[in-house]
Order: C-alpha cells, then sequence, then structure tokens
C-alpha cells in the first residue's frame, strides 16, 4: 500500500504546484523525507484505515 499511496500523493502534489519554485522546495522536502532519520515507522492497521475512510479521509486519494 505504501508505493500506491506515494506515487498517487506525489500525483496530486505535482498537478496543484502553479511554480517551479514551489515544486522544487516540495520534492527536497520529499527527498529529506525519504532519506530516513525520522525513528521507526509502523504499518498502518486496517481499524485506521476503516476508521479513516468512514470519515471521509481515506488513505487511498
Amino acid at each position: 500500500m505504501i508505493p500506491l499511496y506515494l506515487a498517487n500523493w506525489t500525483l496530486l502534489s505535482v498537478a496543484r504546484f502553479r511554480s517551479r519554485a514551489g515544486l522544487a522546495v516540495w520534492f527536497a522536502g520529499l527527498r529529506e523525507g525519504m532519506r530516513g532519520g525520522h525513528g521507526s515507522r509502523r504499518p498502518m492497521s486496517w481499524r485506521t484505515v476503516l476508521r479513516l475512510t468512514r470519515g471521509g479521509r481515506p488513505p487511498i486519494v
């Protein structure tokens, strides 16, 4: 689910930007986040996915 979510979020974000400078800053942040150093990650449980979906914010847009 992680690659699908990340690809979808990237496509939506790129489509929303109007300036190249803003897009460059966004990609710099994405690279920094992908590099690591943010602690351990726990996978999202299916219960959380259901709660987000019921609340109108599904994890996959």
